[in-house]
């Protein structure tokens, strides 16, 4: 049975049928049976999987398990490519420039 006390749901993708050609969301919420049709699922809103927040569910943030934005900059700046150490880009690219004229010099013999 269903919970009677009202909550926001929580999505998750899942795919059914014979083929699993066919996508829903269903909220895995204890004791909740509710699912939706994923053209259903724009403009509902949902909680966060990683920080439990609610949100409103938009083209951009349809996932398998949605996430709110903040979570997803969050994610997306921890992604990024960090600077290594002792390196620069002047040093890198001076590197590079004597490898090629390393090669050049050793096609000219």
């Amino acid at each position: 049975m269903a919970n009677p006390k009202k909550h926001v749901h929580k999505y998750k993708r899942m795919k059914v049928g014979k083929a699993k050609a066919y996508s829903i969301y269903r909220c895995f919420q204890p004791g909740c049976t509710h699912y939706i049709a994923e053209e259903h699922i724009i403009n509902r809103f949902s909680a966060c999987w990683a920080c439990d927040q609610t949100f409103l569910i938009t083209y951009k943030l349809i996932k398998v398990k949605p996430i709110c934005e903040e979570c997803r900059a969050a994610r997306k700046a921890d992604n990024k490519a960090k600077p290594i150490e002792g390196f620069s880009l002047e040093d890198m690219l001076a590197n590079v420039a004597a490898k090629d004229a390393e090669e050049e010099a050793g096609d000219d013999e």
